[in-house]
């Protein structure tokens, strides 16, 4: 960033003595520029090495993205490492080195230019790495705070290397500090327009779709943008909040505005937390606002503009509510217009079983997130039942607002909702209920099929089967007594009877008459539940292993991704156990309470899972998905 040196003219009445002030070079000035600077040391860390990574690209023309490791508790090391120009020895020693000395003040094309921000891991650690590759020469150096306090550069090692130009910078986070800290990575590069390659830790960054946007500028609701300031600026690589220094916004109060502006036209602090509301900021701020404001209103009418009906134009008004500031001429409609038409708002209510039609409403405002159906009543009749139950079939449907629609001019009504959606008479018919005590074809019969699934009320769990009908494949039966099973002598809710039978591997369940049961059962060939359960469990209890015991008993971690248990298959007794137990025969959650019901005991297993976490603690604290496999390996082979 360019920075414009002062030059003052004076003029003197006399020759006086002159003492030019001075800043002293100790422990406690370098304190101060190194760490009280910062107000969220651990964002001014990632913020300013990363955009001196950036910075670093663009000098050297590289449009490729510089590489991060996030720290994780395995590796709770920061590393950044750029691809850019690198720095010579003597720059290392000279311009590195040096408080307030930058190569970057001269030009807008970069961020950097305090000569600060290379410090600034010393607001969090006393010491950190910084190498430099640089035209064949590879420069480690320890950065630490000497004897005295005051920052200290050592030359470790000089090299011959094959790596790229650049420069890498390494420091230890603590490990209480590591989830904030990564936390705040993310909040840093949500706003990088070339994000850095990131491992160690997982990312997840939300895109969000502006409102409106132009050039320079994009309005977000309230809610759904990256910033939660109502104005925010976003300069090189870095946002900060520009609702100070007088600045004046006529958005809407639900309106968060970012503004691309170029490095320079606004000033940060030297600390680059905040703008420093100099007349140059202020006057760039406020055109760059105005700007957009004028465009937000132009885009917003013509996107009104080209409404083809009231309806439309009041719903793509309603679009921008609170946000900007332009004449919203109208905001609901009448639902009734004599000679024209008259609208009556249907729904569904009681759980969505009775039909309501409200022929009381006198006006609606259309909103932007809301679907709107008409259904035109197409004769002057009463609507008649079978009307009133297609409509409440078709109701059923739609999660969307619907109104009855009675029309005495089309072309009028089509000028202010559009086109009907559908007519009354051409609702397809509700298709007929089967009663529940007999079979489409009006036998009677005494068996129903088991069906839970996306069903809420009990009534509606059971459906009735001809016997002809009965598959007998993967298929069990149970007791009956209205839509109550009876299992083991007590009563059971169909539901719990379906995931018992799912457990033990059938795919249909049919309830027979309690009454009736042996003899149906018997006719039928149908295998009773309680009965198949049991030698289930008994032949379970004689040949589980000790794994799939242990499965039972603990369950399976899942934690685990299946090249993670390939990697450490075989590193240790531990590793290979845990293996052993992903891989052992599936069973199911509620095969414990079967093996209590039918009092069996399953010898007891170990629990491989926490004996693996307890050997190698570490492993159970960070996110397998992004740690490096590799140091995993390492971690598990030092270990054992």
């Amino acid at each position: 960033m360019e920075i414009k040196q002062v030059e003052n003219t004076i003029v003197r009445s006399g020759d006086f003595q002159e003492t030019a002030f001075k800043i002293a070079a100790n422990a406690q000035a370098f304190e101060i520029l190194s760490k009280n600077l910062y107000s969220d040391p651990m964002t001014a860390i990632i913020r300013e090495l990363s955009t001196n990574a950036a910075d670093s690209h663009t000098d050297a023309g590289n449009p490729e993205p510089f590489d991060v490791h996030l720290p994780n508790s395995i590796d709770p090391e920061f590393v950044i490492r750029d691809y850019g120009t690198g720095l010579s020895q003597e720059d290392v020693e000279g311009i590195y080195s040096t408080y307030f000395e930058s190569n970057r003040n001269g030009s807008n094309e970069c961020t950097g230019g305090f000569g600060l921000g290379s410090k600034t891991p010393f607001a969090l650690v006393d010491m950190f790495s910084f190498t430099s590759y640089f035209k064949g020469m590879k420069y480690e150096y320890s950065v630490f705070k000497g004897e005295a306090g005051a920052p200290t550069i050592a030359l470790l090692n000089k090299t011959v290397t094959v790596e790229k130009n650049g420069v890498e910078i390494k420091l230890h986070i603590n490990e209480r500090d590591i989830w904030d800290f990564n936390q705040k990575a993310q909040k840093v590069y949500a706003f990088f327009k070339l994000r850095p390659n990131v491992t160690g830790a997982r990312l997840d960054f939300t895109d969000y779709e502006p409102t409106l946007s132009g050039d320079g500028w994009s309005l977000y609701r309230e809610y759904s943008s990256p910033t939660r300031s109502s104005v925010s600026i976003v300069m090189g690589n870095v946002c900060y909040n520009a609702t100070g220094g007088g600045v004046r916004s006529e958005f809407g109060h639900s309106a968060k505005l970012i503004l691309d502006m170029n490095v320079g036209d606004c000033t940060p602090t030297p600390s680059r937390e905040e703008l420093h509301y100099d007349e140059k900021t202020i006057g760039n701020l406020q055109a760059a606002l105005t700007t957009a404001e004028v465009e937000a209103c132009e885009a917003a009418r013509d996107t009104v503009k080209d409404s083809k009906t009231r309806m439309e134009r009041i719903i793509k008004m309603d679009a921008f509510r609170n946000l900007v500031k332009f004449d919203q001429d109208e905001k609901s409609i009448d639902t009734h217009e004599d000679g024209v038409y008259t609208l009556y708002p249907v729904g569904l209510a009681y759980r969505k079983k009775t039909l309501e039609i409200n022929r009381h409403s006198h006006r609606f405002q259309p909103r932007a997130d809301m679907t709107y159906v008409f259904i035109q009543k197409d004769n002057d009749c009463e609507i008649s039942y079978k009307e009133k139950r297609n409509l409440r079939h078709y109701l059923n449907g739609f999660n969307a607002e619907c109104f009855l629609v009675k029309i005495d001019d089309a072309a009028k009504f089509a000028e202010t909702f559009g086109e009907v959606t559908v007519k009354l008479s051409d609702l397809p018919d509700a298709p007929k209920k089967v009663r529940s005590n007999g079979t489409a074809s009006g036998t009677r019969t005494y068996v129903k099929k088991l069906n839970c699934r996306y069903r809420s009320r009990v009534s509606d769990m059971w459906d009735s089967v001809d016997k002809k009908d009965v598959d007998v494949t993967n298929a069990i039966a149970i007791e009956r007594i209205g839509y109550k099973c009876i299992w083991m002598g007590r009563e059971y809710n169909a539901n719990e009877i379906q995931e018992i039978a799912v457990s033990l591997g059938y795919t249909s369940v049919y309830g027979l008459p309690q009454k009736r049961y042996e003899k149906l059962r018997a006719e039928l060939g149908l295998d009773d539940l309680a009965t198949e359960a049991r030698k289930k469990m008994e032949d379970f209890v004689k040949t589980a292993d000790q794994y799939t015991r242990a499965r039972v008993q603990y369950g399976v971690p899942r934690e685990f991704s299946d090249e993670f248990l390939n990697a450490v298959d075989g590193l240790s007794d531990a590793s290979s156990n845990l293996v052993k137990l992903t891989k052992a025969e599936e069973t199911n959650y509620r095969w414990n309470g079967l093996l209590s019901l039918f009092n069996l005991t399953l010898p007891k297993a170990e629990n491989f899972t926490n004996t693996f976490k307890e050997q190698y603690p570490l492993v159970a604290n960070i996110d397998l998905d992004y740690a490096k496999v590799e140091d995993v390996i390492e971690y598990i082979q030092l270990k054992s």
